[in-house]
């Protein structure tokens, strides 16, 4: 997928990454804390329990069994995979998109 608007490319390094980002699956949101690679709930119901990615994935009701695929960044629905591991992106003035 490549959006062309004005902007930078460039390469994004492991400093660049925020250390804890706000995800979404099934309509609900985590946290996704990059050092543990686990994503904090914040159902309420479960008192903000830390689980890995395929667990919090069955815990929103997800029945992919793909959290690769499911879990996705809040607000530019990349997904969590291609957040973690960038490769090119194109950075903008309010978005970042994947080349």
């Amino acid at each position: 997928m490549a959006l062309f608007r004005l902007g930078l490319q460039k390469k994004v390094t492991e400093t660049e990454l925020a250390d804890e980002i706000t995800v979404v699956c099934n309509g609900m949101e985590g946290a996704y804390i990059r050092k543990f690679h686990v994503i904090e709930c914040k159902c309420g119901s479960c008192g903000a329990k830390k689980q890995s990615p395929c667990e919090w994935e069955q815990h929103t009701g997800c029945r992919a069994k793909k959290w690769k695929y499911s879990v996705k960044v809040k607000g530019t629905m990349l997904t969590l995979e291609k957040w973690v591991h960038p490769l090119y992106i194109l950075v903008d003035f309010f978005c970042l998109y994947e080349i």
